[in-house]
């Protein structure tokens, strides 16, 4: 089965916020508790769009009843997992050369488990990452050597 580019994944919409905690109810599922962990870069962006460099940065606090949550990554062959790359806070857009960590998200939502923490970025997990049958992930990290 071919593998699609990352791409957006509707998790669900807001049915709640209470703290750093966000009841999201997934399309076609149950409700789901998602803790949004310290650091966790939010941000906005316009339908349609897929530069990140566009985007606008938000705080927990700006999220409302009823918005719609998205995740950017590269959802598995099965359908059920998405492979998340992540950058600490204070970064911009999807640079190479930087400190990442490796998540996986269930598709339908729930809790995200921390896979690896590397130097990668861009061009860490490239289409495809995923193996034919959803059970591995293939992925680049590197080391930086100056003459």
């Amino acid at each position: 089965m071919p593998q699609a580019a990352a791409t957006s994944k509707s998790v669900g919409t807001i049915k709640s916020i209470s703290g750093n905690s966000i009841v999201l109810t997934p399309e076609g599922g149950t409700d789901t508790n998602v803790v949004v962990q310290d650091g966790a870069r939010l941000l906005q962006i316009e339908p349609g769009e897929t530069d990140l460099k566009k985007a606008t940065p938000l705080q927990l606090s700006d999220l409302q009843t009823g918005d719609r949550i998205l995740v950017r990554g590269a959802v598995g062959p099965d359908g059920k997992s998405i492979l998340i790359l992540s950058y600490d806070k204070d970064v911009t857009g999807h640079p190479a050369n930087k400190d990442v960590t490796l998540r996986l998200m269930p598709a339908g939502g729930g809790e995200i488990r921390e896979l690896a923490k590397l130097f990668g970025g861009q061009g860490t997990i490239n289409v495809p990452s995923w193996s034919p049958d959803s059970r591995e992930i293939a992925f680049v990290s590197y080391q930086l050597v100056y003459p």
